[in-house]
């Protein structure tokens, strides 16, 4: 992922879009390219923008949050949901549903850093295998 992560934001709770906005703004690794309030507007939003990461918020009355979660795993690939509810089940849910990580709202921006971490070692390990095999006589 060259330059900064781009990253969406789903939420219909604005003290939540505050406070994920402002971690992600303090982040030289990160930048905060969409917000919307529904999953209809994320999709639109990820159909029209470059997304790296979606970040989706999922409130305890969020019925039919997991059949939504999917449809942005289909669109986007990486999705990070984040919640007041931070039990197995609700684990279990999300990463069936594709997503990559459940945590709390004030643990995004170092999930998100994790993820980035990975791809980084995962692009450290790609450059090294091609490199070792190009080195290899035939």
């Amino acid at each position: 992922m060259p330059g900064r992560a781009r990253v969406l934001l789903v939420s219909h709770r604005p003290n939540v879009c505050v406070q994920v906005r402002l971690s992600i703004d303090n982040q030289p690794d990160l930048v905060l390219v969409g917000e919307a309030a529904d999953y209809a507007g994320a999709l639109a939003i990820a159909a029209a923008e470059t997304i790296d990461f979606v970040v989706v918020d999922v409130a305890a009355d969020d019925e039919g949050a997991l059949d939504h979660i999917s449809d942005l795993v289909q669109a986007t690939k990486r999705v990070l949901v984040v919640s007041d509810i931070c039990e197995e089940t609700l684990f279990k849910c999300i990463t069936r549903a594709g997503a990559v990580d459940l945590v709390p709202r004030g643990q995004v921006v170092a999930a998100l850093m994790r993820c980035l971490d990975d791809d980084r070692k995962e692009l450290e390990q790609r450059i090294y295998n091609l490199y070792k095999a190009l080195a290899e006589p035939d």
